[in-house]
């Protein structure tokens, strides 16, 4: 069920990171880590991969919802048991309760996701702290 999930998002995200880092590899301070002679794994570990991936993890977090909403569909497809059959059970049986727990659960699932690429865009990127 998680391969039929990532394979939507899997060359949009491979995609930003591409591109990301071929404008992280044009700066400066990525120069003159080749000049000074660093090899090309501690440059793109150390110096590219850690600015050229903030642009990609929130992206990354813009899709959580995404998959949420899509474990409603994938679950119903493959009549596999979780929160979106039991979202389509407490739908069509009109019970309340259901609905809204799912509701919450879900709103809080991405809260939480938002919150920890929040932290995480500010691990990477120390300077866009507020």
């Amino acid at each position: 069920m998680t391969l039929s999930l990532r394979a939507l998002n899997r060359a949009t995200l491979a995609r930003q990171l591409r591109t990301s880092l071929v404008a992280v590899y044009e700066q400066n301070y990525v120069t003159g880590a080749v000049v000074r002679g660093f090899s090309s794994r501690r440059v793109l570990f150390r110096h590219a991969l850690r600015n050229g991936l903030a642009p990609a993890v929130a992206a990354l977090g813009l899709t959580i919802p995404y998959f949420l909403s899509g474990a409603v569909v994938v679950e119903q497809i493959f009549r596999l048991p979780g929160l979106g059959q039991y979202a389509i059970t407490g739908a069509t049986s009109q019970d309340m309760p259901i609905i809204q727990g799912v509701l919450m659960v879900t709103i809080a699932i991405v809260i939480v996701s938002n919150l920890s690429v929040d932290f995480l865009l500010g691990w990477l990127r120390p300077g866009t702290r507020v």
